[in-house]
């Protein structure tokens, strides 16, 4: 239902990187939930339990989380820190991959500037 509330006040933010944090991992049964939980996302049965929700409720795209993190921000300090870890790990990666593009696409941008300028070559 989150998914539909991102959907409804911005879709774009649904194109966005994204990480899953669960926190309240220190209550019962919450490894075993958290597992239930990855198997049924890895298996692609969110798909499916989506069809039980009323139509309204029903996102059109699913957002696309990247990572799954347990956390327990009350008894677990250590947990935050990991979340903290994480977070930096997936900006620097993030920054990294845009780099990379903007390289890629200044790389373009000279091939095409070395061969086109000064003519009026169309590009299609």
């Amino acid at each position: 239902m989150l998914n539909r509330e991102i959907e409804l006040y911005n879709p774009e933010l649904l194109k966005k990187p994204a990480i899953c944090l669960l926190n309240k991992m220190d209550t019962p049964d919450s490894n075993a939930k958290f597992d239930l939980f990855l198997d049924q996302i890895q298996n692609r049965q969110s798909e499916e339990l989506l069809k039980n929700l009323p139509q309204e409720c029903r996102p059109q795209s699913l957002l696309e989380f990247h990572d799954f993190v347990p956390m327990s921000a009350k008894f677990s300090p250590k947990s935050v820190e990991n979340v903290i870890v994480k977070l930096r790990e997936f900006l620097d990666r993030i920054h990294e991959d845009n780099s990379l593009l903007e390289a890629k696409y200044d790389q373009v941008l000279k091939l095409v500037d070395e061969n086109f300028a000064g003519t009026n070559k169309l590009l299609i």
